[in-house]
């Protein structure tokens, strides 16, 4: 039905990712500030639990990170619903799916793929036999 009205498919499609794209990044956005405002309270404390700005915990929560990451959402919803078309089932797909498909963090990663020297030191050597 909507094809079908005045308004080309390439604006009625661009309003209706443009509304949740929006408010995601506008809960994202709040959630980091309050994620940052909590990191800072941690970091100025003597011990600082040692974080780093790149653990697993951490990193997420960047703001640029997690902005992206809600993007990446609701494109896999925008996606999801194009393809199974029933609204419940692409949430339930798009809930299950967009987790999995994210990247991993640095700190697991390392640069290029490669594990890092605290992550190859904290794994235990095997010995055979």
């Amino acid at each position: 039905m909507a094809w079908a009205q005045s308004v080309s498919p390439a604006r009625w499609l661009t309003a209706r990712l443009a509304v949740p794209a929006a408010l995601s990044v506008a809960g994202v956005g709040l959630l980091s500030l309050l994620q940052r405002w909590g990191w800072t309270q941690v970091r100025e404390k003597p011990s600082a639990f040692g974080l780093k700005w790149f653990d697993e915990d951490i990193f997420p929560g960047i703001e640029p990170v997690a902005v992206g990451y809600a993007l990446f959402a609701v494109a896999v919803g925008a996606l999801c619903a194009l393809l199974i078309r029933r609204m419940l089932l692409s949430m339930a797909a798009t809930t299950v799916v967009s987790p999995w498909s994210w990247p991993a963090p640095p700190s697991a990663a390392g640069c290029c793929g490669r594990p890092t020297a605290s992550s190859a030191a904290a794994t235990p050597a095997t010995t055979p036999g």
